[in-house]
């Protein structure tokens, strides 16, 4: 299985003092640390500052993902629309 995470998911992971670090954590532990199968998580270039390589893989965009980008952008916002186009040119789950 491969997800693509958004940059709000590792701040609750990683911040104790998050609201959603607790319900975060628990879906990590039981889902992803704990799961016999593969499981790759991904980032988007964007939230490069809060890769360990050993943990994260970065995704990188092209062409028609910047246009669906620019696209999406006042839709969704310009954090969403990178999310939304990586994981559609890549067909991975988004996960925010």
């Amino acid at each position: 299985m491969s997800i693509l995470i958004d940059t709000g998911v590792l701040y609750a992971y990683f911040n104790p003092f998050d609201a959603y670090h607790d319900t975060v954590k628990n879906l990590f532990d039981t889902y992803v640390f704990n799961d016999e199968n593969v499981l790759f998580l991904f980032v988007n270039p964007t939230i490069v500052n809060l890769v360990q390589e050993d943990v994260l893989l970065v995704l990188d965009g092209d062409k028609d993902s910047v246009l669906r980008q620019i696209g999406l952008t006042n839709h969704l916002g310009a954090a969403d629309a990178v999310n939304v186009s990586m994981a559609s040119l890549y067909g991975r789950t988004y996960f925010t």
